[in-house]
């Protein structure tokens, strides 16, 4: 994943990369892993601290307020909230990987610059990702329809046989799952470089915006 967002980014930049830039994440291997287990132990807590929050205000309103509609309302705004704070706590660290990519800095440098980078930006970056939801559900849409047409279809072949299908048709399910996803390779093989490079090129932005002022 690191190496491939390597890829991308010299993809922005117009560099031409060789497919050796999958491996760029060798040298620094190290720094890699615990940039991502440091992020990944951060987002968590924030996550624990914020539902938390979210079940005293959900819980004192209950008390103030009964089952009310009040309280429905507060809790949605509670789940809301919360909903928020998880994405912006995914933004903040973002932009980790590539300042890795981009200077030798150690794990805890790159998520420190990457809260910098990303102050002022998060929403900016929000909407960049909310673009792609139309490919996502499409992708999602693909899989599903496959997957009934293949139930139906198979239902009508065993039906014709005069047998029932068998409850624990596990294997025939796998072929399920492997068809409806194979069908959805074609479109992931497109939008994924679509996706990380417009994620790359967001950070290039961002770095070129802050080197300027």
């Amino acid at each position: 994943s690191f190496g491939y967002q390597g890829y991308c980014l010299d993809m922005v930049r117009r560099k031409d990369p060789s497919y050796g830039r999958l491996a760029c994440a060798l040298p620094q291997l190290g720094w890699v892993l615990l940039t991502g287990f440091l992020v990944t132990v951060f987002t968590f807590l924030w996550t624990l601290l914020m539902t938390l929050g979210a079940v005293v205000v959900i819980f004192l309103a209950t008390l103030l307020f009964g089952n009310s509609f009040l309280t429905s309302l507060i809790a949605f705004a509670a789940l809301l909230a919360l909903a928020a704070g998880v994405i912006a706590i995914s933004l903040r660290y973002s932009m980790a990987n590539y300042i890795l990519l981009d200077e030798r800095v150690d794990a805890l440098e790159a998520i420190s610059r990457s809260k910098a980078m990303m102050r002022g930006r998060k929403w900016h970056l929000f909407v960049l990702e909310l673009s792609f939801i139309g490919w996502y559900l499409l992708v999602y849409l693909i899989v599903v329809v496959v997957w009934i047409g293949m139930t139906v279809l198979g239902g009508i072949w065993f039906s014709g046989l005069g047998m029932a299908i068998p409850t624990g048709a596990f294997a025939g399910m796998i072929v399920v799952v492997l068809a409806a996803f194979l069908c959805a390779v074609p479109l992931l093989i497109w939008l994924q470089p679509y996706f990380t490079g417009a994620h790359a090129k967001f950070y290039d932005w961002s770095r070129q915006a802050d080197q300027n002022s």
